[in-house]
């Protein structure tokens, strides 16, 4: 409208906008769109701030992911990143700790209840060296412990499905 109402926090930026076909975006697709925009952005003699909100709790969070990895290499003057920090509230969903051998660590999380639409998925990184067992609470039942290479399929009582899968392979060091 004139005059405008919602003017926004950049006016007189120029937008460059990436679309993949598919609801779910790949950590390929996302490098493919950040190296596509930052290469438009030279070609223009532009700066550019490319605003990432979207994003998940999965991943080790230590530079070892390919998403890091890439945000590393082109950021630098003139290639911004801005990434979400999550729409979690106050909902604990990281949580860390040191395993030593022979000993167990329980790791409190706070899920949202999972429905016929949406699941809850939890990551568990270590050191791709390395075996641990995992074992899920809930509800005040306990399912497992399932040892690295197995998975198993539990029904909690309140009828929440519980899936362990520790059958993927290390991802890269971890």
């Amino acid at each position: 409208t004139s005059p405008a109402k919602h003017v926004g926090v950049a006016p007189e930026a120029d937008l460059i906008v990436v679309k993949r076909g598919v609801s779910t975006v790949t950590s390929n697709a996302a490098i493919d769109g950040w190296n596509y925009m930052v290469n438009r952005a030279h070609l223009l003699g532009r700066p550019i701030v490319m605003n990432n909100s979207w994003g998940h709790g999965l991943g080790a969070k230590d530079g070892s992911d390919p998403l890091e990895q890439a945000i590393d290499l082109l950021a630098g003057p003139g290639v911004v990143f801005v990434n979400a920090v999550g729409n979690s509230g106050g909902r604990r969903v990281h949580a860390e700790g040191a395993l030593t051998l022979g000993n167990s660590l329980a790791l409190p999380l706070t899920l949202a209840a999972p429905t016929a639409q949406r699941s809850s998925v939890v990551a568990v990184w270590y050191k791709g060296a390395d075996s641990i067992s995992v074992s899920v609470k809930t509800g005040g039942q306990t399912f497992g412990p399932v040892r690295k290479g197995a998975t198993t399929s539990f029904t909690a009582g309140d009828g929440t499905s519980v899936t362990i899968d520790a059958t993927r392979a290390p991802y890269a060091a971890n």
